[in-house]
């Protein structure tokens, strides 16, 4: 075994290790961080203006959605603590952090022996204290994960069959849509009084469905987009 693949095996077993045993960055930020950049290591396009267009046109038009509803609400655009960089809800700060790392990483491939120094990058970051302003903090959390997710890319390169299967590929197209408007689906219940152990479920599953139904009704260049 190379030390390639000696770096991504150990890049695997401290993240599973960390999440299982010790809490390591617990949130459910994790999972999204890892593949994001995987996918960014394997991705074989060298039309950087393609990927950052893809993630800043979602950021701006649901910036603009979710500015509209908290006009609406509170008066204000951004709610308490939050800026450009995070958008008008919290939940949005992801998509300029993955445009960042995306322009970084696309030139740190260049760099001789990128999958190691973005390993100990991501044990270094992993110390730092992760509490700070928005969106510190959630940076702090995330590029860790993510470097560990560039590290296994570059090493490895799963089957595309297990991302291809029409089941997984389904589902797979409906997650961005369910990130970025599920807190459309949280504001309805919670207006409503929907509260209790349901509340989780009946939110996915709200959001979910919308983002089905917009996919299958509106035009694909719209929400190919958008979603």
């Amino acid at each position: 075994m190379n030390l390639a693949k000696i770096i991504a095996s150990f890049s695997v077993v401290w993240f599973h290790t960390g999440v299982l045993l010790f809490g390591f960055r617990p949130s459910g930020v994790l999972i999204f961080a890892f593949i994001s950049g995987y996918f960014i290591a394997v991705s074989k396009s060298n039309n950087l203006s393609k990927k950052v267009t893809r993630l800043a046109i979602p950021f701006i038009f649901w910036s603009c959605i979710y500015a509209s509803i908290n006009l609406y609400l509170s008066g204000n655009i951004f709610k308490d603590g939050l800026n450009m960089i995070t958008g008008p809800t919290i939940h949005l700060w992801y998509l300029p952090f993955v445009i960042i790392f995306s322009v970084i990483l696309f030139y740190f491939k260049r760099v001789r022996h990128c999958d190691l120094v973005a390993l100990l990058a991501a044990i270094f970051i992993s110390a730092v204290d992760v509490n700070g302003p928005v969106p510190t903090a959630q940076y702090l959390n995330a590029v860790p994960v993510l470097l560990i997710g560039y590290c296994v890319g570059v090493n490895y390169k799963f089957s595309a069959n297990l991302f291809n299967a029409p089941l997984i590929s389904k589902i797979g197209g409906l997650t961005f849509g369910v990130y970025l408007a599920h807190p459309i689906a949280i504001l309805v219940l919670r207006h409503i009084g929907v509260n209790g152990a349901a509340f989780p479920i009946l939110a996915f599953t709200l959001t979910m469905l919308g983002v089905y139904i917009a996919k299958e009704t509106l035009p694909k260049s719209i929400t190919s987009r958008i979603i």
